[in-house]
């Protein structure tokens, strides 16, 4: 007869964050760690959910107590659905600007006055050549700050293994706009010219673009900061129809 530890055991070898995003209904691909349509962290979702399921099957549970954390989870449903539809205009706004391609970048990035900036910042951030630790130091304690702009390290999370660093990038405002530029340890350089809005930058299809040994392509994205200083990031790349979830950590000057 299999035990709760054992029943928790077997769940947390599972995907670490939902599919199904249960604040806007959007099913992700596998493997997602923000949600495509609204920026919902899903290993989050799926941490609060897993922990709720688990009480529910815990033997010799009260019916009463059952009964209690139902009406719970079924109020969390509705404050969900009433907020999600106080907030939909803004979704809308943020799935127009980021998750539809209309073609090839059309502001210049590479050549020009934005060009010219991002050259600038390509040799300011080269000057910054911290080891494989203490990128690693670094994402694993988040610092947080009012001020966005500056130098982040990148990395992936790895489940069970923690962040693994990807590169580095140069976050600087220019007016209303916030130039980005990421150096990444396969020779890709990506840069984009996003917008904040609300507790996320957003980064449109036609102002993120990536260099690789193909050529240019076309991307764009979304961070979003959370509590700690982090930000967990999300973006695509044209003709690919793969996300690509990464974490971003400042370093304090």
């Amino acid at each position: 007869m299999r035990t709760e530890d054992d029943l928790i055991m077997k769940t947390s070898e599972r995907l670490d964050a939902d599919a199904v995003c249960a604040q806007c209904g959007m099913v992700n691909p596998s493997g997602t760690l923000i949600c495509r349509n609204c920026g919902t962290n899903l290993r989050d979702q799926r941490s609060t959910r897993m922990a709720a399921e688990q009480l529910l099957v815990s033997e010799g549970e009260k019916p009463e107590r059952r009964q209690v954390l139902l009406g719970l989870l079924t109020l969390l449903g509705i404050l969900l659905i009433i907020w999600l539809a106080l907030n939909v205009d803004r979704f809308a706004d943020t799935l127009v600007n980021v998750q539809e391609y209309a073609g090839d970048t059309s502001r210049p990035l590479w050549s020009g006055e934005d060009g010219a900036v991002f050259s600038v910042m390509g040799q300011d951030l080269m000057a910054f050549e911290p080891t494989m630790q203490q990128m690693r130091n670094l994402l694993a304690q988040p610092q947080f700050s009012e001020e966005v702009e500056g130098v982040y390290v990148i990395g992936l999370p790895v489940f069970g293994k923690g962040v693994r660093p990807l590169g580095k990038a140069l976050l600087q405002r220019q007016e209303e706009e916030l130039f980005f530029l990421a150096q990444l340890e396969n020779g890709v350089e990506i840069r984009g010219i996003g917008r904040e809005q609300d507790n996320a930058i957003v980064v449109s299809w036609d102002e993120g673009s990536a260099q690789t040994p193909e050529g240019h392509m076309a991307v764009s994205g979304v961070a979003l900061r959370q509590k700690d200083g982090r930000f967990d990031c999300s973006g695509a790349a044209e003709l690919s129809e793969t996300r690509y979830d990464f974490t971003a950590c400042r370093v304090q000057p």
